[in-house]
C-alpha cells in the first residue's frame, strides 16, 4: 500500500509481513514494515513494527491489515472472534486507525470500532 504517512509530499509504502519458526514451531512473528520516501520511487529509511504470539512480543494485540493511508493516517481493519463463534468464522470486524508519531517512530491507535458482521 502506497499513501503519504509523514507528510512530506513522497508517497510511503506500507505492508503486512509474518515469519514462522517451522523448525522449532515455538514462535510466529508479524508486523508492518514502512519505508518512508524521500524521492520519487526512492526510500531513505525502513521501520518496522513488529507483534508476536511467542517471546519477545513487543506489543499485545494485532495491528490488522493496512487498507488506506491517507493524510498520515493508516486505517487497518482486522476479524475477531465473538464468544460464540466457530474457529473457521470470526464474526466481529474491526475498523483501526493509526498516526505515526515522527518524533518517536511510533504509532498509536486512534480509536477501535468495532461492528458486528
Amino acid at each position: 500500500m502506497k499513501g503519504d504517512l509523514n507528510e512530506d509530499g513522497f508517497e510511503d509504502i506500507l505492508f503486512r509481513y509474518s515469519v514462522d519458526d517451522i523448525e522449532n514451531r515455538t514462535w510466529y512473528v508479524c508486523g508492518w514494515f514502512i519505508a518512508f520516501g524521500n524521492k520519487a520511487n526512492e526510500y531513505e529509511k525502513y521501520i518496522y513494527f513488529d507483534w508476536s504470539s511467542g517471546p519477545g512480543a513487543l506489543a499485545q494485540f494485532d495491528f490488522g491489515f493496512p487498507s488506506v493511508i491517507t493524510e498520515g493516517i493508516i486505517y487497518s481493519e482486522k476479524t475477531d472472534y465473538a464468544v460464540n463463534d466457530a474457529r473457521c468464522c470470526p464474526s466481529i470486524k474491526r475498523n483501526m486507525k493509526f498516526t505515526y508519531n515522527k518524533e518517536f517512530n511510533f504509532l498509536s491507535l486512534c480509536n477501535i470500532e468495532t461492528i458486528k458482521q
